[in-house]
This record gives C-alpha cells, structure tokens and sequence, in this order.
C-alpha cells in the first residue's frame, strides 16, 4: 500500500476482498468492524468516504461507540481528528472523556457536515499544487505532511435533510477519490455508495464485500456497550488525573 508492488491474489470468496502482506505505513482510519474466530475485518475509511451503519439500532451504536474508542486510542490515528454530531449529551462527553484530544463535539450536524466539505474542498486542492497524488501518498513521501492530517465525522441518526447533505457530500467524495476525510453515518437506510447491515445478534452483512451475514463469511460487528463507555470514560478521566473538555462548538470556524 505504500510502495508499488503486484496486486495480492482476491479472497476466494469475493473479488473485493484480498489478504495484504504486512505494512508499515497504515491508513490512518483503518478500523476494525467485525470479527470471527481467527480472522478480522478492518475498513480504510477514508478511503470510503462515507459510510452508512443501518440495522438494529443498539448494535449500530454499540459499533459507532466502538469506532470512537478505537481511533481515540489507537497507535496509528496519531494526529487525526475524531468529531461527534446528533449524540445525546451524556454519550457525548463520554466519548469526548475516551478520546482526550482526538475527539470533539459539532454544535449541529449540519454544521460538521460544512466543516466536513471544507476539509475535503482544501484536501483537493493541496493535492491539486503539490502534486501529491492523493493524502496517503503525501503523508507516505511527508509532503508537506500536516497538510494531509484526516478529519473523521461520526454522525447519529442524521434527519431528511443532513442525510440529503451526506449524501452530496459522498458523490463529491465519489469524484475525488481519497480527500482526507471519512464519514460514518447510522441511518434507517443506506445514504451513498457504502453501508453495513447488523441484525439484532450483531451480525454484519456488508454487500459490498460479499459478506451475507448469514453463512460461513458471517461476521460479528465490533461494539462497545453503552454502559461500557460509561465505564471506560471513568477509567481514562482518572488514568488521565484531569477533565478533558471538548464541548460542542469547539473549532467549528475551521
């Protein structure tokens, strides 16, 4: 992924899905999604764009927290940006109390969708003058590398009209390509071009990879428990011996 090389051989059970040897430079929004003995789904979200969790609606949270936590602590998300729209204003600070500096809150979700299309407007046309090729290529070769520092939006819920924004927002993503910027979305239905399905037991069918959910390529979808965050959030605040605050309209004049 950060230097030519053949193509790896396709999983045999789906053309979109592969195994890749080991690498160093990872993206920097990989996330894990779901599971099953031995083996571990990781999606690049960035390179996504935006993506849609759809289904039973506390398994859809329970991922969308887990998202959070895991870019928020993770090694290779040093330096990106985690922000959070539409959460009730408990979960909101205890994201916010997970993340430290990696996560804020958006005052609206229309205001970090605007955010969003800014980020991603500037992406362009850094890449545009510094002939960079995309973000992963310019963080790669460290071209003019906070340049390319990724921004993640994680929105819950969005009504008719955010989701009608999301959705402008993925077909200028679709145009782009990479923009460093992800969205991840939980909605009653698909908005753009990728989503995942959970079912009441937490398994994944995600159409794109050609995962069912419902024979020997089902996943579990990772999740973090309301309840667990609570305890989680504690555990950081006390580890961390302050009060991280990251409320809601913080850098939204970005």
């Amino acid at each position: 992924m950060c230097s030519p090389r053949r193509s790896p051989q396709p999983n045999a059970s789906t053309s979109r899905a592969c195994e890749l040897p080991p690498f160093n430079r990872t993206p920097r929004y990989l996330a894990a999604v779901g599971s099953r003995p031995g083996t571990h789904l990781l999606l690049d979200l960035e390179r996504l764009g935006l993506l849609t969790v759809t289904g039973d609606r506390r398994r859809s949270g329970d991922l969308m927290r887990y998202l959070a936590a895991e870019l928020a602590c993770n090694a290779w998300s040093d330096h990106a940006e985690v922000t959070v729209a539409g959460f009730d204003v408990t979960e909101t600070h205890q994201l916010i109390a997970v993340g430290g500096e990696r996560i804020e809150a958006a005052t609206s979700i229309q205001a970090a969708i605007d955010r969003i299309r800014r980020r991603a407007a500037q992406v362009v046309r850094s890449v545009d003058h510094l002939a960079a090729g995309d973000p992963l290529a310019g963080r790669i070769a460290d071209i003019a590398a906070d340049a390319w520092m990724p921004h993640l939006l994680l929105v819950d819920h969005p009504n008719p009209d955010q989701t009608a924004a999301l959705a402008a927002l993925d077909a200028d993503l679709a145009a782009t390509g990479r923009g460093g910027v992800a969205v991840v979305a939980t909605a009653g239905r698909a908005i753009g071009r990728w989503s995942v399905d959970l079912d009441a037991d937490g398994r994944l069918t995600i159409a794109f990879l050609g995962l069912s959910g419902e024979d020997e390529t089902t996943l579990s979808a990772a999740g973090l428990p309301r309840g667990e965050l609570d305890t989680l959030a504690d555990l950081l605040t006390r580890a961390r011996g302050t009060s991280v605050s990251r409320s809601p309209g913080h850098r939204e004049d970005e």
